[in-house]
């Protein structure tokens, strides 16, 4: 991290010069102190943030948490990332209140979130989910997080089937509900991973790797509809109908 040199009156250069940590734009960088409320985190400030109170509880612990990171200028204080093999632990700390705010990310999706006020229970729930806790067992036994249907479906080797249940299921969806009907009852596309944005149901052709590609249909006014894939910009098409619309996503797929 750049430095200069804090000024020193004149006449006084043979005291002591003490280095001025800066951003790397020349301006002092931001103390942990100056970051943190001591109020709502005397542990953390007294620890130099939130990345080294958590190595101190890991230590305490006699528990590994490996390399724990953290964002640039004042989020090496108050946040910090613990990898692990099924995505990263992030925690965030509130503002207002004392709470560790937890999410658990995989590439594509959400495996839980949550939020408590104990440092040493974020510490016991990072270690316990990087040594193969499941979901179930993860809430059961730290009932701060929470999971959801779909990160159960990832979990099982399932994502489509629990996704395409839960739009179908969905009674805020009954715009496209007739669409997503005759979509899931295509053999081919039904194999997809559905999601709706903005009256669009994208299809996914890999429910864990989004760079593989999707097909998209929208409907359009008088019964007509938009179809597209993602991976050619010549692909996009209005046809006259449903079926011709099935057909046509059918004819992008791999």
């Amino acid at each position: 991290m750049p430095h200069e040199i804090a000024s020193i009156p004149e006449g006084n250069r043979s005291e002591v010069v003490f280095p001025v940590t800066t951003d790397g734009s020349g301006h002092a960088a931001p103390q942990v102190s100056e970051v943190l409320d001591a109020g709502l985190y005397p542990d953390l400030v007294e620890s130099g943030g939130l990345a080294p109170a958590l190595r101190a509880g890991a230590a305490d612990a006699h528990v590994d948490l490996g390399e724990i990171e953290t964002e640039p200028l004042t989020g090496r204080f108050n946040s910090a990332a613990i990898g692990s093999d099924r995505g990263t632990i992030r925690i965030l700390l509130g503002a207002e209140v004392r709470k560790f705010s937890i999410s658990i990310g995989g590439d594509v999706h959400l495996w839980a979130s949550g939020g408590t006020a104990e440092l040493d229970a974020v510490v016991s729930m990072a270690e316990a989910w990087r040594r193969g806790l499941t979901l179930d067992e993860l809430v059961t036994r730290f009932p701060f997080m929470s999971t959801s249907a779909l990160a159960r479906g990832y979990e099982r080797g399932d994502p489509v089937g629990v996704q395409w249940s839960l739009l179908l299921g969905d009674d805020g969806l009954a715009e496209v509900m007739d669409l997503l009907r005759a979509v899931h009852s295509n053999d081919r596309l039904r194999k997809l991973m559905p999601y709706v944005s903005h009256g669009t149901l994208r299809l996914a052709n890999d429910p864990w790797d989004r760079t593989m590609g999707e097909v998209w249909i929208s409907p359009l006014p008088r019964g007509t509809y938009r179809v597209l894939s993602t991976d050619s910009s010549e692909s996009r098409k209005q046809v006259g109908s449903l079926e011709e619309a099935l057909e046509t996503l059918v004819s992008y797929l791999p």
